[in-house]
């Protein structure tokens, strides 16, 4: 995924699909050692209305 669109896909993929690509992110983030790639993910994950997820 190009590096200026990066953040728009994961949050819509966030946004639009299941637990699962969640949890794929939140691993991501964990497993990322850029400090860019983490924010860009972290900002993704909340792009959730899983209030259960947010929390």
């Amino acid at each position: 995924i190009p590096p200026n669109v990066r953040d728009i896909v994961y949050c819509t993929g966030v946004s639009l699909m299941d637990e699962d690509v969640w949890e794929f992110i939140w691993m991501k983030f964990h497993s990322s050692t850029a400090i860019s790639e983490k924010k860009v993910l972290l900002e993704a994950l909340t792009c959730s209305d899983n209030i259960f997820l947010l929390n």
